[in-house]
């Protein structure tokens, strides 16, 4: 990975809704190894908990932002896809090898 990638990868963990406009976009994001989307989402899904948490605490939330919740089930759902993938990747690799 060039220096530059990293550079991406890193500003895309710290503040995922920065560069992605929703959790599928970053799936969609072809520059990006499957352990880099999850590392992404997983961040994604740290900041929402954080938001939850926030509201909780009656900490006003972005207006016009999706709520914590609704991101939530939108990163679980590409965490999903993402699993999926892996899955039949690792399924095909084996399938060869016999």
């Amino acid at each position: 990975m060039s220096h530059k990638s990293k550079k991406i990868v890193g500003h895309a963990i710290e503040d995922p809704e920065k560069l992605y406009k929703s959790p599928e976009s970053v799936l969609a994001d072809s520059r990006l190894t499957q352990a880099e989307k999850d590392k992404i989402l997983h961040s994604w899904e740290q900041d929402q908990f954080a938001l939850l948490r926030a509201e909780e605490e009656n900490m006003p939330s972005k207006n016009n932002a999706p709520s914590p919740e609704d991101m939530l089930d939108k990163i679980k759902k590409a965490e999903k896809v993402l699993e999926d993938t892996e899955s039949r990747v690792k399924q095909r690799g084996q399938s060869k090898l016999k």
